[in-house]
């Protein structure tokens, strides 16, 4: 797991989220190209994101709060839309 490797020697990372010792912040624009690329980076099972929770959009303000208290463990909360 990436938490426990965070501060070691050699690993570089990059979050958009939290910052952590060792690890840069970064933000990014991202166009409809950059999200189909990730899309087939996703299809290919080159990248996996790992989820900690769904919400029904309907929770959305529970899963801000979840985020913020850090309440799921690493990974990220995703909302449903159905």
């Amino acid at each position: 797991m990436l938490n426990s490797q965070l501060g070691h020697a050699g690993l570089r990372a990059c979050s958009i989220a939290d910052s952590a010792p060792n690890v840069t912040t970064v933000f990014a624009q991202i166009d409809q190209n950059d999200l189909l690329q990730l899309v087939a980076l996703v299809e290919a099972k080159k990248l996996t994101v790992p989820v900690a929770a769904t919400y029904p959009l309907k929770d959305a303000a529970a899963a801000q709060v979840a985020l913020k208290n850090g309440e799921k463990g690493p990974g990220k909360i995703a909302l449903e839309v159905n």
